[in-house]
Order: C-alpha cells, then sequence, then structure tokens
C-alpha cells in the first residue's frame, strides 16, 4: 500500500465515528516456549494510561489463609490458602493497570478491549480490581490464575466494558478475554506462536470441547446468537466480531499497532488493510531483546514514521506502541529450568522504553530499591482505591518523577536526544543482558550456601540497575 492510499484510509477510519484514541490503553505480545531463543515463555508489556500517574514498586510478603479483601462494591473475599509473595507495580487509584508477578512466575497484565455488551449481568456490583490481585495472590500456575479469574467473573461478574487479561508462567500463557458481565473466553497461547494484543480482542476461533486450550462461557455463542452479534447461517462462530465494540475494531490507534507488531515479528508480512492472526509463527525465534524493541517502535521504517508525518516527535501523535502516556515498558523472562524466583525475572524500562534501559527485577528480591516505593504496600493497599490527595504530589526522591521528567527532556529536543538515551540505554541493557547467565551461576551457587549473600546478591542486581539508568539520565 503506497503512503497516499494508507493516509486516505486511515482518514476515512477517523471520521467513521470510532472512540477517541484516550480509550484505548495499553499494548502486549505473547511468545510460547517453543517460540523463544531459551525456552522461556516472553510477555512484553507497555502499560499505558492517560491523565496524572505515578507508579509505585512494592514487594508484598506471604500471607496466611483467612486473609479478607473486599470488591469493589465491598463485598468480601476470604482466602481459602497462604498466599504467594508478589512484586507488585502499583498505579493508584487505577483499577486496570497494575501488574503483577508472583514467586511462583505468574505474571498478569491487562489490555482494555471495549465490548458491545451493554446490558451486563452482575451480582452485588459486580468485580474490577480484585480479579489480578486475587491471581498474584494465590495463582500457582498460568491455568490455575485464569481458573482463579472465572471463578471470580462468574460469581460477581465483570464491572467494566471489557479486557483481554495476559497471564502466564514458565510452561504455559493464557488470554483470557473478559466481556461486561459474565461471560469470557480464554485461549492458551500455542508454544510455538506468538500473539499480539492491541486494543481490542484477538481471540477468533473457539474449539468449545478442547478444554486444554480453551476454557470459555459455556453459553458464549448462544448468547451471541441471542443478541444477534452472531448468526450461525453466515458462518462459524468468531468470538471478536461478535463481541468487539465496532469502535475498537476500527480505530486507527488499534490497526496500526496491530500491523506493525506483528509484522516486526511475523514470518509473513501482512498489509494496513488485512485481517491478522490471533497466532502466528516468528520470523526467527524470539529474543528479549526483539521485544524490547517492538515495546520501543514509533511505526520505523514505515509509512507512519512520525518524521514522514512532519513531527518532531512520535509523540505528538496518539497511536505508536510506545506512546505519550507509556508509563513503562516489561518483557517478562519465564524460565522453568531455574528455580522460579530466579527463573522469572521482570525486564522493565522505566516510564518510556524509547529512552530507557530494560534491566532485570527477579521475582525473588525481598526489598525495593529507595525511591520506588510511596510508604508501605499496606498503605498502598488501603490507599488504592480512594487515593489521598498528596498520592501524586512531586516528591524529589521518587524516582517515577525522575524518569518522567527525563522523558520529557528529551521529547523537547527529541530527534538529537533520543539518540543519545537510546544509545546509552543499549549500552547499560547489553551488558545486563551479556552477564545474565553467568550471574544467576553465581545466585545458584550463593542460594545452595548462603542464603543471606544470596538474596543481598539477587537484591543488588536491581539496584545496580537502577543507578546506571539514573546516571545515564543525569548526562544530559
Amino acid at each position: 500500500m503506497t503512503r497516499s492510499v494508507l493516509f486516505i484510509v486511515i482518514l476515512i477510519i477517523l471520521s467513521s465515528g470510532v472512540a477517541p484514541a484516550q480509550e484505548f490503553n495499553c499494548f502486549t505480545v505473547i511468545a510460547g516456549k517453543d517460540a523463544t531463543i531459551d525456552g522461556s515463555v516472553m510477555v512484553a508489556h507497555n502499560e499505558d494510561d492517560f491523565g496524572e500517574q505515578i507508579v509505585n514498586f512494592y514487594k508484598v510478603p506471604s500471607r496466611p489463609a483467612g486473609t479478607t479483601f473486599h470488591t469493589n462494591e465491598g463485598e468480601k473475599i476470604v482466602s481459602t490458602r497462604e498466599s504467594v509473595p508478589y512484586l507488585w507495580l502499583e498505579m493508584p487509584g487505577m483499577n486496570f493497570s497494575d501488574s503483577f508477578l508472583n514467586e511462583n512466575g505468574v505474571i498478569v497484565v491487562s489490555n482494555q478491549c471495549s465490548s458491545r455488551e451493554d446490558n451486563p449481568e452482575l451480582t452485588n456490583g459486580g468485580i474490577q480490581y480484585q480479579i489480578r490481585k486475587q491471581i498474584a495472590e494465590q495463582a500457582q500456575s498460568a491455568r490455575h490464575g485464569v481458573k482463579i479469574a472465572i471463578s471470580l467473573i462468574e460469581k460477581f461478574g465483570y464491572n467494566s466494558s471489557g479486557r483481554s487479561y495476559t497471564i502466564a508462567d514458565s510452561n504455559e500463557a493464557w488470554i483470557l478475554a473478559i466481556v461486561n458481565g459474565k461471560h469470557y473466553a480464554a485461549a492458551r497461547v500455542p508454544d510455538d506462536k506468538v500473539a499480539v494484543i492491541p486494543n481490542y480482542y484477538t481471540l477468533t476461533d473457539i474449539d468449545i470441547a478442547d478444554t486444554m486450550n480453551f476454557l470459555v462461557s459455556p453459553d458464549i455463542i448462544d448468547y451471541a446468537v441471542e443478541n444477534r452479534w452472531h448468526n450461525p447461517d453466515a458462518g462459524d462462530f468468531n468470538f471478536r466480531l461478535s463481541y468487539a465494540s465496532e469502535g475498537s475494531l476500527k480505530h486507527p490507534v488499534n490497526i496500526g499497532r496491530m500491523w506493525q507488531g506483528v509484522n516486526m515479528l511475523s514470518k509473513k508480512q501482512y498489509a494496513y488493510k488485512d485481517t491478522f492472526p490471533t497466532f502466528f509463527r516468528a520470523k526467527q525465534p524470539v529474543t528479549l531483546k526483539m521485544l524490547m524493541n517492538v515495546l520501543r517502535d514509533h511505526y520505523n521504517n514505515t509509512e507512519l514514521h512520525y518524521a514522514n508525518n512532519g513531527h518532531k516527535t512520535p509523540h505528538e501523535e496518539e497511536g505508536t506502541i510506545c506512546a505519550t502516556h507509556t508509563q513503562y515498558g516489561l518483557v517478562a523472562q519465564l524460565r522453568s529450568f531455574l528455580p522460579s524466583e530466579i527463573g522469572s525475572v521482570l525486564w522493565l524500562a522505566m516510564r518510556r522504553p524509547c529512552t530507557q534501559a530494560f534491566i532485570p527485577w527477579y521475582a525473588g528480591i525481598s526489598e525495593i530499591p529507595n525511591g520506588f516505593s510511596r510508604y508501605d504496600y499496606q498503605w498502598a493497599e488501603r490507599n488504592h482505591g480512594n487515593p489521598e490527595e498528596s498520592t501524586w504530589d512531586r516528591i524529589p526522591v521518587h524516582a517515577y518523577f525522575f524518569y518522567a521528567d527525563y522523558a520529557d527532556f528529551v521529547d523537547k529536543n527529541f530527534q538529537f536526544r533520543q539518540q543519545e538515551a537510546i544509545k546509552k540505554a543499549f549500552k547499560t541493557e547489553d551488558k545486563f543482558l551479556e552477564r545474565q547467565e553467568k550471574s544467576e551461576k553465581q545466585l545458584l551457587r550463593l542460594k545452595n550456601k548462603n542464603e543471606e549473600k544470596y538474596q543481598q546478591k539477587l537484591n543488588g542486581i536491581t539496584r545496580h540497575g537502577i543507578s546506571k539508568t539514573i546516571k545515564n539520565s543525569l548526562q544530559k
């Protein structure tokens, strides 16, 4: 497709009454263990959120069975078993934005995906935030995490238009698409495939009989027929076309990011107007670096690159993978051949991945580096749903504001400053990648000999990475 034709297509879409871009947040890539170079399951995710934000990091310890939680509407949930320790990337006041990685190596992130349901069945107000939190607290595996979420959806109903959750561990990854109310469809990502999720449902074909790879509402097809979202005489059931809102499927922010994300990784190259696959084979074994670069992308090497549109920075326009409202990027590397507290690691780039290095945060760290938390996790739990007015006050020692200010600094002269920023980021990031195997062998030796020194080294890897990113950003 030529550049002029592509722009005409976008203009037609923009004039068709689709939803505003601010309704679309987050971007995710999932790679099965046989699709990656090291046999790990990988999940790449940009957490995108408009408005005033701050990101806090907490390590939440195990808590005993019987601990009480509440839904958004006050419905009590009592845990039935001792909880799993987990890393919590917390955004105060946000019901759909937090990311979690527990010490069993189960990660949960999500993407907004609006549905066409406007008459949801809800019990006691439904549920929102507690889905991801209960997965973090209780999940022994990704499949277990999906079943935890399903049990909550069936009991309470989902009190939001719709969402796709990615739930993964070192053996498998799942996409759980939830519709407003009590309908859902979950699909296991094939081990040898890759999936990209913008902000529309990507699941299409559903094999209800295959319960090893699909878990769905029993009436998922009948309900769509009843509401005239699916006509059995017109063809096979397609979850995406039946349940997704028309605005989400047509919006160029979704189409463009899906197009670019798939083409950056797939053997087959797709045109902008093509129908994109739910799962596809990668053009080569997927590496951490490949996924990091996807999260940094601004339609590089395409007709939609910002420089072709007369912009000085990609963050002047909406719709790039790395965007003005990206709060952080992460790549989860989940490996079964190591203890989960070492084998499960979040490679994190603060604020915008296009200006920062991805550094490792291991699931087994016992403390958070100074400047990344506001008080402690107990305060955060009390404050999360109804934040104090001072929550977003600019505290000089809080790392979020440092990285946000640096991103703004780069944007003021993006073409020059981003080149320098990414050069320093690559140097730091590549050193961690090159030293990873050696560092982890040292960790394993220490784990078997000296628990205290093992924990110090595990914590120290992240602290060292933080100090390097700060040093890079100070060299303005």
